[in-house]
């Protein structure tokens, strides 16, 4: 959820791009996300691989795609990396994600799963709206000063104006790079949110390991 509200504001906001733009350049991550879930899929049910094995991978993934993703550049111009930079994670997204929600009829009674299903969805858009919360937090919290140093009245108002249209020229590099280094922070919270899975993800640890099917 944070990937796809924050990753095509920085593509408007650092990038210049107009919103439908910025909704295509987001393409790899879904379309990965995607993909990903398929073939998680087939792993659990064709080659029976435990889904905790997955879950682990699809975190690690997480980590590194969300770490790349944290070091990009103030440029103007969108290097080509991120492309797949978003795959990495979309892929480490799908693999957590899905075997997550089909591991839940296998750890609870039966007659609890409609219940665990609705709890579960519930805790999922729950937990997106606190992420984004706090990444937003984040983000506000690390430009806001720094911009009204460079004389920046109302900087969070640059997220909706873009800095190219609103800042004067000579100023825009500075602003840019603020803003730039905002939305690395974002990503950089959301590699930790990854890497704090795989401890949790181990408390499904079994002498059986589980497999969804």
């Amino acid at each position: 959820m944070v990937t796809n509200f924050q990753l095509p504001q920085r593509f408007q906001v650092i990038n210049g791009t107009s919103s439908f733009d910025a909704g295509i350049r987001i393409l790899p991550f879904s379309g990965a996300s995607a993909v990903a879930t398929v073939v998680s899929g087939k792993l659990v049910s064709k080659l029976k691989v435990p889904s905790i094995y997955i879950i682990v991978v699809g975190a690690i993934f997480q980590v590194i795609g969300y770490a790349f993703l944290g070091t990009l550049q103030p440029s103007q111009s969108i290097p080509k990396k991120i492309y797949g930079f978003q795959v990495i994670a979309g892929v480490g997204c799908a693999f957590s994600y899905s075997n997550l929600m089909m591991l839940v009829a296998f750890v609870v009674e039966k007659r609890d799963a409609a219940v665990t299903l609705g709890a579960m969805n519930q805790f999922r858009g729950m937990g997106s709206a606190i992420g984004l919360a706090i990444v937003t937090s984040i983000f506000n919290y690390h430009t806001g000063s720094q911009l009204r140093k460079l004389g920046v009245a109302e900087p969070l108002t640059l997220v909706i104006t873009q800095p190219h249209k609103s800042v004067p020229h000579a100023l825009q590099d500075d602003v840019r790079t603020i803003l730039s280094n905002g939305y690395n922070q974002q990503m950089l919270t959301l590699c930790a949110f990854g890497a704090a899975q795989v401890p949790v993800a181990l408390l499904l640890w079994k002498r059986k390991q589980l497999v969804a099917v």
